[in-house]
């Protein structure tokens, strides 16, 4: 897989995630969390997303930084 091909998949997968998490908020007023989040943030995905923003796809870039500043706080270090 070329570099091109790599950075389109990635940034398939993180507007896949993306949706994923916005249907969470939907969750929020039955079960008072985002299930779909907290899972992810289990398994370390928010450290992954900081890390995807050293990647050398703007859109990849875009991609990570949009979901970090949906649904976390990044005033706050992690």
């Amino acid at each position: 897989m070329n570099p091109t091909e790599d950075a389109e998949m990635i940034s398939m997968a993180l507007r896949g995630l993306n949706v994923i998490l916005h249907h969470g908020i939907k969750l929020l007023k039955t079960e008072g969390e985002n299930p779909y989040l907290n899972y992810f943030s289990s398994l370390g995905g928010d450290e992954k997303l900081v890390e995807l923003q050293k990647h050398k796809s703007d859109e990849v870039y875009d991609n990570a930084l949009t979901i970090l500043e949906t649904f976390y706080d990044t005033n706050d270090p992690m």
